[in-house]
Parts: C-alpha cells; structure tokens; sequence
C-alpha cells in the first residue's frame, strides 16, 4: 500500500482520532484507491455513537 491516498489529519472528539474529511474527500479517496487497486480500512460512526460510548465505562474500556 505504498501508493494508498493521503488520508486527513485526525481530530480527536471524546479522545477517538477521527478524519475530519468531507464527502467530496472521501468519494475522492475511494476512487483513488479503486483505481490503484489499493485495500484500505474503512469505519463510519455517528458521533452520537462515540459520545455515548464516551459516557458509558464499559464501553469506553473496550
């Protein structure tokens, strides 16, 4: 994967690093990577989700 797209710095909201990318970015990137028949790992979470996990302990020691 030496030619995998340059992914956006992270931010860190409820300290989880999280790309701060847009959709244009992101269809952009999947195109890329398609194209150099790259593999790349994708995760999409609402934030509501990383907030709540944030607030449960046994989550947030997952």
């Amino acid at each position: 994967m030496s030619n995998a797209p340059a992914i956006a710095e992270k931010v860190s909201i409820t300290g989880v690093g999280i790309s701060n990318i847009d959709i244009e970015e992101l269809i952009s990137i999947f195109n890329q990577t398609i194209e150099e028949k790259n593999k790349i790992q994708v995760c999409v979470t609402p934030v509501n989700c990383l907030v709540y996990a944030n607030k449960k302990e046994f989550l947030k020691n997952l």
